[in-house]
């Protein structure tokens, strides 16, 4: 029962994200801001190979 929850949180969590990735436009996801390392698209990439491992 727990594993349901826990996986459900989850799935909420990466369908929320993907709709806010959604609403971003293409020319933003590959700026590094000065005060970053990396872009939106890398971060998306991160999150999401982290939640799969």
């Amino acid at each position: 029962m727990e594993d349901k929850i826990i996986f459900n949180q989850m799935l909420f969590t990466r369908k929320q994200t993907l709709k806010l990735i959604e609403e971003i436009p293409d020319d933003f996801m590959d700026i590094i801001p000065e005060s970053h390392n990396n872009s939106i698209r890398w971060n998306v990439g991160h999150i999401f190979t982290d939640q799969e491992i």
